[in-house]
């Protein structure tokens, strides 16, 4: 059976809901429109807010975030609120790195996940797991957001 068929109908109703709570803490819904069918789609991903922009990563045998590539306007629903903005994808190998370091450090979870050591600081003390990791991922990046 296909998790995702059950996870993403049940996490999009929570997102909308207002138990939004529950889940939103690392959990955000992204509306796009796909580059050749032009339908929208709407997923949850996990993300780390940094600053002004928030990050995402994703297996790059995944589809959804090719829809991306080039900067995309997106719609998201976070902690109960709709913003826009515009995602935009990095699949060069030391940029997915450099951003998942990003996502290390503001959520020691993703550092966990990704064998990344963080030092007091909230630095990499190695770079080797983050180069393994970054192999076989994009991370998304959104910014320019605006409330709807």
């Amino acid at each position: 059976m296909n998790w995702q068929k059950v996870y993403n109908p049940f996490m999009k109703a929570v997102l909308r809901s207002p138990l939004h709570w529950l889940a939103d803490r690392s959990t955000m819904l992204i509306t796009y429109t796909g580059r050749k069918s032009g339908k929208e789609y709407c997923i949850p991903v996990n993300y780390v807010r940094d600053g002004d922009r928030l990050l995402s990563t994703s297996m790059a045998d995944r589809v959804w975030w090719r829809n991306l590539r080039g900067g995309e306007p997106v719609q998201i629903v976070m902690k109960g609120k709709t913003y826009r903005g515009t995602g935009r994808v990095f699949e060069v190998e030391q940029e997915v790195s450099e951003r998942l370091g990003v996502l290390a450090r503001v959520n020691r979870m993703y550092a966990r996940y990704l064998g990344i050591e963080i030092n007091e600081q909230g630095e990499s003390v190695n770079t080797e797991p983050l180069v393994r990791a970054a192999a076989g991922r994009v991370v998304v990046e959104i910014d320019g957001l605006e409330p709807l």
